[in-house]
């Protein structure tokens, strides 16, 4: 028995790689791992405003949602075809990463992909799953570049608007996830700001007060205030 692991989303190179991995597997004795990955703003909770919290969860919501959206289309189809899937989602901002350790946590065989149309420039300096897959998985790679199998019928003018379709909402989740983590990194450094900015106005302004002698012998109340680092605190 083999173990087989496809990596989904919402793209028609899923698709492909989905139906790679059926034809590739024994439906009745291989086992099938169904995996797709959330984007992991890769933010911290604490310090954070309650508008940027609750805005951060509402993008996990939203992630979460989207994942079971797709895990549930691929379990139906993979009913279809007489298997009963694992289903497995990942939040992660490397989802190259997150897959290889998925290969050897689920003690994975067969890792089969898709691969994303980005031209050849972003692919040398962003990279991709697929080549960083390619060359760290600890199991055998299947990569499906070309259509496979039955999925939506599109002549090739179709198939290349729905492509670029699909690859322009991709930039457009991508551009509106960068806007969010620069906003809530932005309101995170500002809490952190005010917090330090607060912490030495309390410090300077600590007041201890004493008693002292005055040249007559006269005892009067003396307020020092404390300047200096407080090492408790530092």
């Amino acid at each position: 028995m083999a173990n087989y692991m496809v990596a989904v989303d919402n793209s028609l190179y899923s698709q492909w790689a989905f139906n790679l991995a059926i034809a590739q597997m024994d439906v009745k004795n291989d086992k099938l791992f169904v995996y797709t990955a959330a984007r992991d703003l890769q933010i911290k909770y604490e310090g954070l405003s309650s508008t940027a919290y609750e805005y951060l969860k509402e993008h996990r919501n939203e992630e979460t949602a989207r994942c079971k959206r797709i895990l549930r289309k691929y379990f139906g189809e993979a009913k279809k075809e007489g298997v009963t899937p694992t289903l497995l989602m990942g939040w992660s901002d490397h989802i190259g990463d997150a897959l290889c350790k998925t290969v050897i946590e689920k003690k994975i065989h067969h890792l089969v992909l898709g691969r994303r149309n980005v031209d050849s420039t972003t692919r040398m300096f962003i990279g991709s799953a697929t080549s960083f897959c390619l060359e760290n998985a600890a199991c055998n790679v299947f990569v499906a570049k070309r259509p496979f199998g039955p999925g939506e019928e599109h002549t090739p003018l179709e198939a290349t608007k729905y492509l670029e379709e699909k690859e322009r909402q991709r930039r457009l989740d991508e551009e509106e996830d960068r806007k969010l983590l620069d906003e809530l990194e932005r309101q995170a450094t500002l809490i952190q700001v005010k917090a330090a900015e607060e912490k030495e106005r309390r410090r300077r302004m600590r007041l201890q007060p004493e008693k002292m002698d005055t040249e007559e012998g006269v005892e009067v109340d003396l307020e020092i205030y404390d300047f200096s680092a407080d090492p408790s605190t530092e």
